[in-house]
């Protein structure tokens, strides 16, 4: 592990318009590192067999043929399929089968040959174009100011005009506030990361770790204060994450994690492109096209009658393109939410939010942590509206479920502190005060582990947020030293979800 806390913190703020980030100056922070010793391979298990027929789930398909070149760039959260023509400049085509029917729109955006994008909405989305870094808002463009030593080929997470991530050049970088931030682990040629592992666009899953790939195929874990290299596939081919889950494809094998690796193989061709939202990973096997949760595999009927070239999964379905034609697969009903993103991170304590199922149901309900929402619909739009309201920060469930159960949607998003706080300044004197003899967390103390540093706060991180937090049961009765507030454990949660400061 290299120590990232200097320059790290996973809040990532919203602060400030698009705008106004657009024109602000960009600013790089740098860690260098020597080179850490030989990254390990996966690890020695019996891989398990991908069934040859596996239940086949009944899907509607609605499809569109492909203009000549076409290339499916981004699917949103909530299902738009975003389309453009390399090399082209002028326009950039959106397909939305939401409802089952299928709704084009043709917008002109002139910024230049898109090599990277993430779309939001059916007109909301982040690019990379050339050398040049791109906000859509209501497809206006507003061009970003990209971070100091900012080179192509780039990768990207989140929204890089509010809280993303970038990766160019073996080196990455984080928007905070109006600011770049950049880290440099020190590698160079193969061995350096250059491709994000995305969670439904976003940068990280409730764990908060972001992953990285590099091109030698090792895997970055990068937490709030620290990264490491855990493993090297090889053979690495993609990777994908959802929720708990992380997914590598590897030479022949599909290895799943990250916690407990396992691998399986299948009996078909092996695919090249691996996608996931909503716990589930989908992927093509020459004809079939194949979902799996983790624990079971399914076969997902389609209309496809060319091979299957790009698989994009969203939380309704998924978009599969062929050389010729691009298909959009539902398995049931689905529920569209706006005004939230999944995992997304920010310091609002409420978002209002427009939610719809697809076969226009009635019976939706909403809740957040267990809580409901009430929603009212919109005689004109046909939405139901209400606001989800986080009372704390950390990370938070949006649940909505419709069409009597056969929609359900589940939206992580993460409030983040609006202040900032760290180990030296807000930390440490509460340790001080009420942890620090022998008889509890103090040098010497043989009944608990020290926490004297910030290392042993980081370390014992999760065990914190436990008593403290979530159970409120720290420190215990017996303590000599002064009862702690609602203030004291409302610092230690800030400082834990703002990205452990030292």
């Amino acid at each position: 592990m290299r120590d990232l806390a200097l320059l790290r913190t996973h809040a990532w703020l919203l602060v400030g318009s698009a705008i106004a980030i657009a024109a602000a100056a960009s600013c790089t922070g740098d860690i260098g590192g020597e080179k850490e010793e030989e990254v390990p391979g996966p690890p020695d298990v019996e891989p398990m067999a991908v069934p040859q027929a596996p239940e086949i789930v009944a899907s509607t398909s609605t499809c569109s043929p492909l203009r000549p070149g076409e290339k499916l760039v981004s699917v949103s959260p909530e299902g738009h399929a975003w389309l453009v023509v390399p090399g082209e400049s002028s326009s950039v085509r959106v397909l939305d089968a939401f409802g089952g029917e299928l709704v084009e729109t043709i917008d002109d955006v002139a910024i230049g040959d898109v090599v990277e994008a993430q779309a939001w909405s059916a007109r909301d989305a982040a690019l990379v174009a050339g050398e040049r870094l791109w906000r859509l808002q209501d497809l206006a463009r507003i061009e970003l100011t990209p971070p100091s030593g900012f080179t192509a080929p780039v990768a990207f997470c989140g929204d890089p005009a509010k809280n993303g991530a970038l990766v160019s050049g073996g080196r990455v970088y984080e928007r905070r506030a109006s600011e770049w931030w950049g880290w440099d682990p020190g590698l160079g040629g193969d061995e350096a990361p250059r491709e994000v592992v995305r969670f439904d666009g976003d940068c990280q899953g409730p764990s908060d770790v972001m992953w990285l790939t590099s091109a030698d195929g090792t895997l970055f874990r990068v937490e709030p204060a620290q990264y490491s290299r855990p493993v090297r596939f090889e053979g690495l081919v993609d990777a994908a994450a959802t929720d708990a889950l992380l997914a590598v494809l590897d030479a022949d094998e599909l290895w799943v994690g990250p916690e407990s690796w396992q691998s399986w193989r299948f009996s078909g061709p092996v695919p090249t492109r691996i996608s996931a939202s909503q716990g589930q990973l989908w992927m093509a096997s020459g004809a079939q096209l194949l979902r799996f949760d983790g624990t079971t595999w399914v076969e997902i009927a389609h209309t496809m009658s060319e091979p299957i070239e790009d698989v994009a999964a969203y939380a309704g379905g998924a978009w599969v393109a062929g050389a010729t034609t691009v298909c959009h697969q539902a398995t049931g009903p689905a529920v569209r939410v706006e005004g939230v993103r999944p995992f997304e991170r920010s310091i609002e304590l409420e978002y209002p939010l427009r939610v719809r199922a697809s076969d226009d149901s009635t019976d939706i309900v909403a809740e957040v942590g267990g809580l409901p929402i009430t929603l009212v619909q919109d005689a004109e739009s046909g939405y139901w509206e209400g606001t989800a309201r986080l009372d704390t920060v950390g990370w938070h469930t949006i649940t909505v479920t419709a069409s009597g159960g056969l929609a359900r949607r589940t939206i992580p998003v993460k409030r983040v502190p609006e202040v900032s706080r760290s180990w030296a300044v807000d930390i440490e004197p509460i340790y001080q005060a009420s942890c620090s003899s022998s008889d509890c967390h103090g040098a010497g103390s043989t009944k608990a582990p020290e926490m004297g540093t910030y290392d042993a706060w980081q370390t014992h991180a999760s065990a914190v947020r436990t008593r403290v937090v979530d159970a409120k049961n720290m420190p215990p009765a017996a303590n000599v030293g002064p009862e702690w507030g609602s203030d004291d454990i409302e610092v230690i949660q800030e400082w834990l979800e703002g990205g452990m400061l030292p």
